[in-house]
């Protein structure tokens, strides 16, 4: 991802950070839950998404835990 100015993570990496199985950030967002990811390239046939920090914000607040109401 040389040719991209700034600092991008791929999936897994989000995954990592928020704790979550990079399928469910996946799904989130096939499932149109979350927005898609800021950037999209392909290499070999394969798609890969690129988020950004503000994505990854965006992510944190969706995935947050909900309280549920007395």
């Amino acid at each position: 991802m040389s040719e991209l100015d700034g600092q991008y993570y791929m999936v897994s990496e989000v995954a990592q950070i928020l704790g979550k199985d990079p399928m469910t950030i996946r799904r989130a967002m096939y499932n149109k839950r979350v927005k898609a990811p800021s950037f999209e390239t392909r290499r070999g046939g394969m798609r890969i998404y690129l988020y950004t920090v503000d994505d990854i914000q965006e992510l944190k607040e969706y995935f947050a835990p909900r309280v549920q109401p007395r």
